[in-house]
Formats: C-alpha cells, sequence, structure tokens
C-alpha cells in the first residue's frame, strides 16, 4: 500500500461521475513505513511497515529531524497524533518526516525489511560508524541525536521509558516481556554500525468514497451510483471511529466485498 504507483486513482475515477469524497476526522489508520530503493536499475523499490516489526523490537528508536522521540515507538496508534501535530512559530510539521534508528544488536537478533535475520542490509540504507556522522547523512540534528540516544540507553539500562512509557502499552505488539518480567521493548543503541531509514505515514487512509450497506457508492445527490462499489481503502471507513485496531482494514474489505457482490447478484 506504499509503492509509488499508488496515487488514489480510484477515488478520482469515483468523484468524477459524482461520488461523494468523504473524509474521517483525526483517524488513527496510519502506520509509518519506509522504502528502499533499488540497489540496481530498473528494479523495483521495497516498501515496508515499520511497526510490525522494527519499531516493536529491542534496540530501535523513532526520532524526527530535530533529533528527538515524540511517541511510544511501539504503539503506531499513539504515534499518529505526533504526526499530525504542526509547529505555528515554525510553521512545520516537525515529526514528519521521521527515522528509524537501529544497530547492530538489532539485526543480530531481529529482521529488517522482512529478511531472514542476520542479512546484510541493502546497500540504499544509510549507516555509519558513529551516530553524528549518520546524523549527517539522514539530515538529522546530530547533537541531539546523540543526547537522544544516551537518554534512551539510560531508560533502558533502568528499566523504564520516563519520557513515553514504551512497552508499556497493553497492546499486543507494544507490551513485549522480556526474561524475569523486563520491558521486552527496550534495548539500547550502542553497537556500530548504527543505521537509519526516512519513514513517512502510509496505510489505511483518512479519505475514501463514500458507501452505504450495500458498498455502493453515494451521488452527491444522495442516491447510489449504479453499479459501483467500493470497498477496502478506496471506501470510507464510517464502520469505525478515530480509534483502529490492526486488521480493520482487512476485515473491512472483505465483508463490504462480499456485501457488494451479493447485491449485484440480487440486482443482477
Amino acid at each position: 500500500m506504499i509503492p509509488a504507483s499508488l496515487t488514489g486513482d480510484g477515488l478520482v475515477l469515483g468523484a468524477e461521475i459524482g461520488g461523494i469524497i468523504h473524509k474521517i476526522e483525526n483517524s488513527l489508520r496510519v502506520m509509518l513505513s519506509y522504502t528502499i530503493p533499488a540497489e540496481k536499475p530498473g528494479a523495483a523499490a521495497t516498501c515496508v511497515y515499520a511497526g510490525i516489526v522494527e519499531l516493536c523490537s529491542p534496540h530501535t528508536l523513532l526520532v524526527n529531524k530535530h533529533g528527538l522521540r515524540f511517541a511510544d515507538e511501539t504503539f503506531f496508534q499513539g504515534i499518529v497524533p505526533g504526526l499530525r501535530w504542526f509547529d505555528p512559530v515554525r510553521h512545520e510539521y516537525p515529526n514528519l518526516p521521521a527515522y528509524l534508528i537501529f544497530d547492530a544488536q538489532y539485526l543480530k537478533r531481529y529482521s529488517f525489511a522482512n529478511l531472514p535475520v542476520g542479512s546484510a542490509v541493502p546497500k540504499t540504507v544509510a549507516r555509519a560508524d558513529s551516530l553524528p556522522e549518520l546524523a549527517v547523512k539522514l539530515g538529522v540534528d546530530p547533537d541531539r541525536l546523540e543526547k537522544t540516544v544516551h537518554r534512551f540507553n539510560g531508560f533502558v539500562k533502568s528499566g523504564r521509558d520516563e519520557d513515553f512509557h514504551r512497552g508499556e502499552h497493553q497492546w499486543k505488539l507494544a507490551a513485549a516481556r522480556g526474561s524475569q518480567g523486563t520491558n521486552g521493548s527496550l534495548g539500547t543503541l550502542e553497537e556500530p554500525p548504527f543505521y537509519g531509514i526516512e519513514l513517512t505515514p502510509a496505510g489505511g487512509s483518512s479519505t475514501g468514497l463514500l458507501t452505504d450497506a450495500y458498498a455502493r457508492v453515494i451521488h452527491q445527490r444522495q442516491r447510489p451510483i449504479p453499479g459501483l462499489y467500493a470497498s477496502g481503502n478506496a471506501a470510507a471507513a464510517t464502520e469505525q471511529g478515530i480509534g483502529y485496531q490492526a486488521g480493520m482494514s482487512l476485515a473491512a474489505s472483505m465483508t463490504f466485498s462480499y456485501l457488494a457482490v451479493r447485491h449485484m447478484i440480487d440486482e443482477g
């Protein structure tokens, strides 16, 4: 759901014939992802959600371009408000883009980019033997990144993230537990080389074509458009509030696709 070719054509096509484009206010249907450029010219880039493995595992960190953390990395629903925050003084979204930072310790135990544990990191991913050097490559504030990692490493040793309570949230991916009841989502970043990659929002959209109970797209005149149905991320997710649980987009897609096909059969 994050390749460059995905530009919302379905929404445009529906709107061109009068379909209502509906926006969900304050939706949490977003997850950070990264794209690894291909090593060979003409090859496809690799697109990966960071919130399933990388951000939920030890020895990783989420920072903004100022080198500062802004959320509990393990809980993607809690990250979204930070992504939307607008700084009126600097006139910017300070947490967009964000950056995933990890070290050699992470690679020894966990998967990066869905590769087997211990695999070499693709050459197009930034790396360095020191945090300031990595920060320069990423365009992140070097001094603040080093201070942020130093502070985080202190939390790891004490077993408690005093800034954002990483690993304390009782959500499945976030509630990792280590040996003897320790916080399993905390791990130091201190073994070079250090790696970093830009993260951008992806996943379920906050905007879609408005549909009825049969997945029929609704016209601006408040009537179904004959023969036009929508489900999945092309449809507005009106069946939920601002909260979100993993799997909801797939469940909604399967449910409303089924209802749409049944309606087509009955109408035919």
